[in-house]
């Protein structure tokens, strides 16, 4: 996960503090893989005040095995429509934006035998939107996911 750009919501920017003391602003995003058990809590992306806390390397890394062959995870891609992330205020108790990323537009299609580049390679600054109105831009954010298959050991 890259970087919180800018949020306001009602009103408050959380990238800034509020209020006196060291009241922040504390922030999530959520995101689960399409297809994911629905019980499953997905992975949760704690902000800090909009920032990372301190501690964290440069960005959370996450890596998932894929077992299947790359063709079958394009088309799981394709289905796939959006990745979806839900944006969580503790302080309001409740998701306030979400952005959703059409995946297939980061497929490099038409891999040739041998090419070792990320089938995805996925890198930019998306919109965050109010949940209940998807018209009314809230914030943006930078994430980058990177696919890798390696060779198969039989």
């Amino acid at each position: 996960m890259g970087d919180l750009k800018w949020l306001t919501y009602d009103g408050v920017n959380y990238l800034e503090d509020y209020g006196a003391g060291p009241k922040l602003r504390d922030l999530y995003a959520n995101f689960k893989f399409w297809g994911e058990d629905p019980n499953s809590k997905g992975i949760y992306l704690k902000f800090k005040n909009g920032m990372k806390p301190k501690k964290e390397t440069a960005a959370n890394k996450y890596k998932y095995v894929i077992n299947c062959p790359e063709p079958s995870f394009e088309k799981y891609l394709d289905d796939m429509g959006a990745l979806v992330l839900d944006f969580y205020s503790v302080q309001e108790g409740l998701t306030i934006g979400t952005s959703k990323i059409i995946v297939k537009l980061f497929i490099k299609r038409r891999k040739q035998p041998g090419d070792m580049a990320p089938l995805l390679e996925l890198r930019g600054t998306f919109p965050i939107t109010l949940t209940m109105n998807n018209d009314v831009k809230i914030g943006e954010f930078s994430i980058a996911i990177t696919s890798s298959f390696g060779n198969k050991t039989q």
